[in-house]
């Protein structure tokens, strides 16, 4: 799942296997467009499978990793960032370095206020993370309409607005 949003910011990418979501998130594909906008379409393999020299992203744009919680994403920004000597941040992290105790905070804001919480340190991670940075999110980041919108604009325009 992280890959097909991944493939938003790669112009061309194809997952050959789109039963790869099945047994964990079904409905992905009709989420992935329906929920956050992103438009799914189908491939013929043998034309996909052409080469492109064209590169139409910025090479340095940084990426953000999103999947359901528990599913690898901080294992796999670990290795991206090594591999592409890239800063890595856990989204988390710095969430609990702004606020403390994640618990403590859900219990005192409650989960509304978690979720605002939230969102802002995406958007501060957007803009302060732009470039040579591999971002691993909170499992439940697009939760929150406000998450979501500021990750299609990302994906959209690879800045905020």
């Amino acid at each position: 799942m992280a890959f097909s949003v991944l493939a938003t910011r790669i112009k061309g990418s194809v997952i050959e296997e789109k039963r790869c979501v099945e047994k964990t998130w079904p409905g992905w594909w009709d989420d992935l467009h329906n929920k956050i906008g992103i438009s799914v379409e189908g491939v013929d393999l043998v034309k996909a499978s052409g080469s492109s020299s064209q590169t139409t992203h910025d090479p340095a744009a940084s990426v953000f990793l999103i999947s359901m919680r528990g599913a690898g994403k901080s294992h796999i920004a670990r290795l991206a960032g090594e591999t592409l000597d890239w800063e890595v941040v856990d989204a988390n992290s710095v969430f609990a370095q702004k606020v403390g105790n994640i618990k403590e905070f859900v219990k005192e804001k409650g989960w509304e206020g978690f979720r605002v919480a939230e969102a802002q340190v995406l958007r501060e991670l957007i803009v302060e993370k732009s470039k040579n940075c591999i971002v691993s999110s909170g499992g439940g980041i697009v939760e929150s309409p406000e998450a979501r919108d500021l990750s299609k604009t990302m994906s959209r325009t690879g800045v905020l607005s």
